[in-house]
């Protein structure tokens, strides 16, 4: 299920698939898909994580570290 990680800056991550973001030590780090594009954030920053509407219509509850 797609999700969007917000951090403390007010930037937003926008994850298509879980498989494409980790947890490794401090640190959140998201692979975007068709790109060889990587960030690489820090969990001290992550404010709020949303899981985003699927195709079936559902919307799932936000989850703050």
């Amino acid at each position: 299920e797609p999700f969007e990680v917000q951090l403390s800056s007010g930037e937003v991550h926008h994850v298509k698939h879980p498989e494409f973001a980790f947890v490794l030590g401090p640190r959140l780090v998201i692979g975007y898909a068709g790109t060889h594009r990587v960030a690489v954030l820090s969990l001290l920053h992550v404010t709020r994580v949303t899981t985003l509407q699927n195709a079936g219509g559902a919307h799932a509850a936000d989850a703050r570290p």
